[in-house]
């Protein structure tokens, strides 16, 4: 009840500062907030919760070796999936705003601004995610004190830097989105802090390689989005008419999310394996499904 009372708080300050800045600023870090928070929810929240159920079974049966491994497991797969979802949003950030809220009811400035506040939120989505995965590892540990107390400390350091940036230094709404981007990252590296105290250490080379390859494989795929991104945008696609707005959005997502893959399994990251794999099991299910005696039967049965 803490946690959720300091996290309105928090709203209720962006929001104030955001009508200083003008009626449809409100809008503008709104549609922002609810286009970073996809990624957020598709992988952060539901691995997570997934996770919490082993993590505190694990802890139940003193097993902490495994509870650190199935940890990290579930963070570098959270990171693996949502580093390229933030590039993504930081290179092709323009047009996901055009094609989410329609290029033609949000004017060329509001489109710009939207789609600055949207990349400093994109900046702390692979925090915002880590957050959810590190909180419930203390809730397994049945300590909800320690996840509150960060949280609040993050949710102060984001107040004061929104008010010095918005009342002092007159920046624009975008200022709001960096400030919980700095208080996110602060947030989960806090927690991190503490957990790793918590558990007597984790495995420095099983905790860091991993997110490190992920970050380059991230950066290397963020600017192979950028430049056909620029190529096909100046040359080829009248980006005035949606359609042609949607073509090039597809393709470029498609080259990315290929040369990240491929990064991947050269780079040996683990969870390319595992998702790879994942893939393989939905194919041989849809190829079981379809080939089962019991469809096959019902087939026959129809007239």
């Amino acid at each position: 009840t803490i946690g959720l009372a300091a996290s309105q708080i928090d709203t209720t300050t962006d929001l104030i500062l955001a009508s200083l800045l003008g009626a449809r600023s409100i809008t503008i870090f709104n549609f922002a907030q609810t286009l970073q928070l996809l990624p957020i929810l598709l992988f952060g929240s539901t691995i997570s919760q997934a996770a919490l159920p082993t993590l505190s079974e694990e802890i139940t049966d003193n097993n902490q070796e495994r509870f650190k491994t199935t940890l990290l497991t579930s963070l570098h797969q959270i990171l693996f999936l949502v580093f390229p979802a933030s590039v993504l949003l930081l290179v092709l950030r323009i047009p996901i705003v055009r094609l989410a809220f329609g290029a033609k009811l949000f004017d060329w400035e509001a489109t710009i601004l939207t789609g600055k506040t949207l990349a400093a939120f994109a900046i702390s989505i692979f925090a915002q995610s880590g957050v959810q995965i590190l909180a419930r590892a203390f809730y397994a540990m049945h300590d909800s004190k320690t996840p509150v107390m960060v949280g609040i400390f993050s949710v102060f350091i984001n107040i004061v830097l929104s008010i010095t940036a918005v009342y002092y230094f007159k920046l624009p709404i975008w200022a709001l989105g960096l400030s919980t981007s700095v208080a996110s990252i602060t947030n989960v590296l806090i927690l991190l802090y503490f957990l790793n105290r918590k558990v007597h250490g984790f495995d420095r080379q099983l905790l860091l390689v991993s997110p490190l390859k992920i970050l380059f494989a991230s950066i290397i795929t963020g600017l192979c989005l950028y430049v056909p991104m620029k190529l096909l945008d100046q040359l080829v696609f009248d980006t005035t008419k949606t359609i042609n707005l949607i073509v090039l959005t597809g393709v470029v997502s498609i080259i990315g999310f290929s040369v990240y893959l491929f990064l991947a399994v050269i780079l040996q990251i683990r969870e390319a394996r595992l998702f790879l794999s994942g893939i393989s099991r939905i194919r041989n299910f849809q190829n079981n499904l379809i080939t089962s005696p019991e469809i096959i039967d019902a087939e026959k049965s129809n007239p």
